[in-house]
Formats: C-alpha cells, sequence, structure tokens
C-alpha cells in the first residue's frame, strides 16, 4: 500500500516538472509565421527640423526651407515645419502680450487657425508657387521703425490695404510690443502676405490675424497705435517746411530722409528720430518736422498717441 502510494505521488512529481517544462520551453519558440507579436510599439520621435534665430533673415530661411519642400511634393518632410507653428501654450502667449482680457478672447479666436494651421499653410505655400509670388518675398518686423518691404512706399496706404485694418487694430492693443513678422510677397504689380509670426519657445509661430472682437473693441486699446504715414499725411493741419543745408546742396545731395515719430494725443510730434536717407540732410528734416502739428488721432472715441513714419524729401530741381 505505501509502495503504490509512493509510485502515485512519483508519477504526479514527473507530470508537474513535464509541465513546467512545456511551458518555459513554449516562451521560448518564436511567434508562429504570420503571427504578429502583441507588443506596443514604442512611439516614434516626432522629425527634427531646423532651428531659426528669432529675426528676419530667420523667418526667411524658414520660408524658404518650407517652400523648397513643397515644391518637390515631400509631404512628410514637410509636415513637421507646418506643424511646429502652433503656438505651444496659446492662453499663456495671447495673455502676455495682449492682457488677460483681451488675450483670452484672441485665444478662442485662435483655436480654429491652430487647428486647421498645417492644412491651411501647406495650400497657401502651394497657391504662392502656382502664383509665380515664391520666388521674390521680404521679411519685415512691424516693430521696427518705418517697417516696409523695400517695394512698398514706406508706411504707404498700399501697406494698409494689404494687410487690412484689422491688422493695425490688433497692433494697438499690445501691451507687450513683442516682435510681429509679416512676409511680403511680390511678382511685378502683385503682392501678398502671410501675417503675423511670432517668436514663442525657441521657434517661429502663426497667429494670423486674429480679429479684435467688438465688446472688447469697445474697451478702448493702448494709447499708442500704429499707423502708415499716408494715412497720417492726410491728418497733417500745421506743415513746416525744411531749410535745404547749403553745403548740401554745394555738394549736389538730395535723397529722401526717414523719420520714426510719435504723435501725440494732441497732434504734436512728441518723439523723432533719424531711419534713414542722407545725413548731411536730416538735421534739417527732424528741425522741420519738430514743428508739424496733427489732427488728433481718435480710437472708440478717445485720442491716442500714434506711431508712424515721416518722409522729408529733397530735391535740387
Amino acid at each position: 500500500m505505501k509502495h503504490r502510494r509512493a509510485i502515485s505521488i512519483l508519477t504526479l512529481l514527473m507530470l508537474a516538472v513535464l509541465c513546467i517544462a512545456r511551458a518555459t520551453f513554449a516562451q521560448q519558440l518564436p511567434p508562429p509565421a504570420g503571427t504578429a507579436a502583441q507588443q506596443t510599439p514604442a512611439p516614434s520621435a516626432a522629425p527634427a527640423i531646423a532651428s531659426y534665430p528669432d529675426s528676419p533673415a530667420g523667418l526667411e530661411n524658414l520660408m524658404k526651407d518650407m517652400l523648397k519642400l513643397e515644391k518637390r511634393g515631400d509631404t512628410s518632410a514637410l509636415a513637421p515645419y507646418l506643424q511646429s507653428l502652433a503656438l505651444p501654450n496659446t492662453d499663456a502667449w495671447f495673455k502676455s502680450i495682449f492682457g488677460d482680457t483681451v488675450g483670452a478672447q484672441l485665444a478662442l479666436s485662435y483655436e480654429p487657425t491652430a487647428r486647421w494651421l498645417p492644412q491651411s499653410m501647406e495650400a497657401t505655400l502651394k497657391d504662392l508657387r502656382q502664383e509665380g509670388l515664391a520666388d521674390h518675398f521680404e521679411v519685415v518686423d512691424f516693430n521696427k521703425p518705418c517697417a516696409a518691404p523695400s517695394f512698398i512706399s514706406i508706411q504707404g496706404d498700399s501697406e494698409t490695404k494689404t494687410l487690412g485694418l484689422s491688422a493695425f487694430k490688433l497692433l494697438g492693443f499690445r501691451k507687450q510690443h513683442e516682435p510681429m513678422y509679416t512676409v511680403w510677397f511680390r511678382k511685378s504689380r502683385s503682392v501678398s502676405t502671410i501675417a503675423f509670426f511670432v517668436y514663442d519657445e525657441g521657434a517661429f509661430r502663426y497667429i494670423g490675424k486674429p480679429e479684435i472682437p467688438d465688446s472688447v473693441a469697445a474697451q478702448g486699446a493702448q494709447s499708442q497705435v500704429k499707423s502708415g504715414a499716408k494715412v497720417q499725411a492726410a491728418k497733417l493741419v500745421q506743415m513746416v517746411h525744411p531749410v535745404y543745408p547749403i553745403a548740401a546742396k554745394q555738394a549736389h545731395v538730395q535723397g529722401t530722409i526717414s523719420l520714426s515719430a510719435e504723435i501725440g494725443k494732441d497732434g504734436s510730434i512728441q518723439d523723432l528720430s533719424y531711419v534713414s536717407g542722407p545725413q548731411a540732410l536730416a538735421p534739417s528734416a527732424m528741425d522741420a518736422v519738430k514743428q508739424w502739428k496733427y489732427q488728433p488721432t481718435m480710437l472708440n472715441g478717445s485720442p491716442v498717441s500714434v506711431d508712424t513714419c515721416i518722409t522729408v524729401i529733397f530735391n535740387l530741381r
């Protein structure tokens, strides 16, 4: 009886060892052909794109690279560039530039732009190429004095018409004047723009031209706005002509002096600085412009100071 029981126990032990060995051996076998391994694939890293500095030249190089990829039809290489253009933290950026109230409204209006940004920007690049505009473009920082592309008269009415009044209205609500870039494309007399780009968290981002809601606009903008030269020229009520410097006249020096000016709420010149032009003519131009007087600029019923560009032409004829 004891002998039979010992045999039974030994048999059970042998069966257990065989089962364990079979399970261990099965774990070491490769999966059958045609059977996918039940493993979660490792997440692939997003393709790296080039780094561009915060400058007009940096944005120009970014645009060139994107235009080249679009022209080649390399959508997979272009995709990470397009995806990188969206603001990484929309609410924080808009509030830091426009304040909490206006920033919150603009952040909400930016959501559709961000959602469709890769598709819409790719379509824009394609349109520019097909229309022959992609070969010639300039990048302009709107914070620079008298900012305008070389092929448009400085701060002229063409600039306002191309960008739209809503763009200038948007600029007037900024509390922090971070660089805001526009890309100007040109073919003959045809002009197109992409606005606005900003630089946030180490890369260029596209914010478009979000509209200031009427409910927000009614609260009033910043005390200073940006205005085109021709717009302000129409409000000039007192003009003193510059004296042509004798030495400059004898040396046959002529040309256009560009001045960056702040026109106060009362229409007087509050601040004036030289931008470009023959330096021999600059002091005379500035002495005259300091005496100019404009109609006050009104925004939502209140006077505001104006940041503009003034040009003074010296001609010997």
